[in-house]
């Protein structure tokens, strides 16, 4: 039974994600549902990798909450979205980011229902991951001299929500890390130039594939 539970979020998160990316960009777009069979290749990217480290991570992380790993599967496939639009635009729109604070409320408030004082420690994790992103991005923005996007700032405070005071040092670090890494290789291949815009939204994807790694 929880094998096919498992199955039946992973198609739910494809589906979604195909949707919504559909959904946004339905001139460019094959016509939904044909789209799931084939989108392009980002979202096919993106959707494979983020079942995958899914997938994964339930394995080596068996004795983690369940409700914290569904907040941060959440997390994943809202990022997701976002992944795809910073790839291909690098943009992060305002609406997702207020549909993810609406699907956390909602979340929160559906735990409330069940057990409230795990809710209110999800809760208070929540804020704590999402002020502690949002400070360091704050600081890196000025630092940056306002090269580091506004999006960048508030789609880090909000991941703070999902992945909480647990996960989101993790996710900033990893993603940053490699985010270093990959300019670093471009500006040597001369492939871009200093102080050229880098889309970050991909690496904090990535920091996030690796954190659910980590119990």
């Amino acid at each position: 039974m929880k094998t096919f539970i498992v199955i039946l979020l992973f198609l739910a998160y494809y589906v979604l994600l195909h949707f919504w990316v559909f959904r946004i960009y339905k001139d460019d777009s094959p016509s939904f549902p044909r789209c799931l069979l084939y989108n392009n290749m980002i979202v096919t990217a993106v959707g494979c990798t983020g079942i995958a480290a899914m997938a994964l991570s339930i394995v080596l992380n068996s004795q983690t909450d369940v409700r914290l790993l569904l907040l941060y599967y959440l997390g994943m496939m809202l990022l997701s979205v976002l992944t795809v639009t910073d790839l291909k635009e690098k943009r992060i729109p305002n609406r997702v980011l207020l549909i993810m604070l609406g699907v956390w409320a909602v979340y929160i408030l559906a735990n409330m229902a069940v057990d409230l004082s795990i809710a209110l420690r999800l809760a208070a994790m929540g804020f704590g991951g999402m002020i502690f992103n949002g400070i360091v991005f704050i600081i890196g923005y000025f630092l940056t001299k306002k090269k580091l996007g506004g999006g960048d700032v508030k789609l880090a405070a909000v991941l703070g929500l999902f992945f909480t005071t647990e996960k989101s040092f993790g996710v900033l670090l990893y993603g940053l890390i490699l985010c270093s890494l990959v300019s670093a290789g471009l500006l040597i291949a001369k492939k871009t130039k200093a102080g050229a815009q880098i889309p970050l939204c991909p690496f904090l994807f990535a920091g996030a594939v690796i954190m659910l790694q980590i119990n």
